[in-house]
């Protein structure tokens, strides 16, 4: 049984829509690491960057129905955190090595490992043939 071509745009178009949601909230959770109130940092980007990275690959896992795809959003994850956690020849970095900083690296991770481990265990339900 062949699938017909609209079905693999729709497959196509979750695939991504999940790595923007994926990526948006990942650079939204980045430039507010520093985010404070008073002298106080608040980890609001923590919240950000686990229900973005949760929802964006549960789109991609159940709006493709392949477990594979998952790992595109994961990848976008780490090529958009990684030069936003370096530092520029000018010194700047948006995520700084704080502990919100450090939360946001290691939360995002944890929730992209997580997410990628449910979703690939949990099976589709198949459609019939009739």
């Amino acid at each position: 049984m062949t699938t017909p071509p609209a079905e693999w745009a729709l497959r196509i178009a979750a695939v991504l829509v999940g790595t923007v949601i994926t990526v948006t909230s990942e650079v939204i959770a980045a430039f507010l690491t520093p985010f404070r109130i008073g002298a106080q940092l608040i980890p609001i980007s923590w919240a950000i960057v686990v229900i973005g990275v949760v929802l964006g690959v549960a789109i991609t896992r159940y709006g493709s129905g392949v477990a594979g795809a998952t790992a595109i959003p994961a990848v976008a994850f780490f090529l958009v955190l990684w030069p936003l956690s370096s530092r520029t020849s000018e010194g700047d970095v948006v995520v700084p090595g704080t502990w919100v900083g450090y939360g946001v690296l290691l939360l995002g991770l944890m929730a992209i490992v997580g997410t990628v481990a449910v979703t690939m265990s949990v099976s589709r339900p198949r459609r019939s043939l009739g």
